[in-house]
């Protein structure tokens, strides 16, 4: 990755900042790092322009960023200001504990309302788009589901990943029956005759929650769910959102 430019129109909102790293949300639609197509829009682009200490950390350092999400998901990211700070998190996230939870809508019905999915992943190019498959050969990979609430075809899940592979929770809620609402490219995992899958295309899934180990202490901070996510939903799916992240005080906890 080229040393990325500085644009203070992209859009985040900053959760909190302390101790050397800052936690941000990202919003749907938003690349996290440049790439194809998003060589100056993205979530770093963004975070540039509000800490130009980023660039110093480097390549070797991701110019800071620690952890990525999926254009169409939105919800916390957290960035290091600080090298020292870097490799410390950097570490947390190669020995696994940092605990990331997200909520997902899905269409389906799951093999059993809580449960987790091992199955490997691999990353294939199809023509100008990479996805991942299920390959016994592939990286390890772990989710685990936990269904809150049900309304007909739609449930709401909360979501803990172990690993970070890319498109992970998508894939693997798939192999087990229900996509998240608005994902139209792993449908096709899905057992045959699934149905109920008209409604919009935007992604359903919030990185909500994300906890780091910070010295002796665990921080935890949590990102509002987007009104773009509860639009259209039943009233009895946005009532357990909204119990749900009441009941858990938006910000930080440690």
């Amino acid at each position: 990755m080229s040393i990325p430019s500085a644009n203070a129109s992209v859009p985040y909102e900053v959760l909190q900042e302390r101790d050397g790293i800052a936690f941000v949300c990202k919003p749907r639609g938003v690349a996290s790092e440049p790439g194809l197509g998003h060589q100056r829009d993205s979530l770093l682009n963004g975070l540039v322009a509000r800490w130009p200490a980023l660039r110093d950390l480097g390549e070797e350092r991701d110019y800071g960023l620690l952890h990525r999400l999926d254009r169409d998901t939105s919800g916390v990211v957290v960035v290091a200001t600080d090298p020292a700070r870097y490799d410390e998190l950097r570490a947390a996230f190669a020995d696994r504990s940092v605990q990331k939870r997200y909520l997902a809508v899905v269409q389906g019905r799951l093999s059993h309302p809580t449960g987790t999915c091992t199955t490997p992943l691999q990353r294939v190019r199809r023509t100008d788009a990479l996805i991942v498959v299920p390959d016994p050969r592939g990286l390890p990979a772990t989710t685990h589901w936990k269904t809150i609430a049900r309304d007909g075809a739609l449930a709401l899940l909360e979501v803990s990943i172990e690993t970070g592979r890319t498109h992970q929770i998508r894939v693997h809620l798939a192999l087990q029956g229900a996509a998240v609402r608005g994902d139209r490219v792993y449908r096709p995992l899905l057992p045959p005759n699934t149905s109920g899958f008209k409604g919009p295309s935007d992604l359903r899934l919030h990185a909500w929650e994300l906890s780091v180990p910070l010295g002796s202490r665990t921080v935890t901070v949590r990102a509002p769910v987007p009104d773009s996510f509860v639009a259209d939903l039943p009233l009895s799916l946005r009532s357990a959102i909204e119990n749900l992240t009441t009941s858990h005080a938006h910000g930080t906890s440690l």
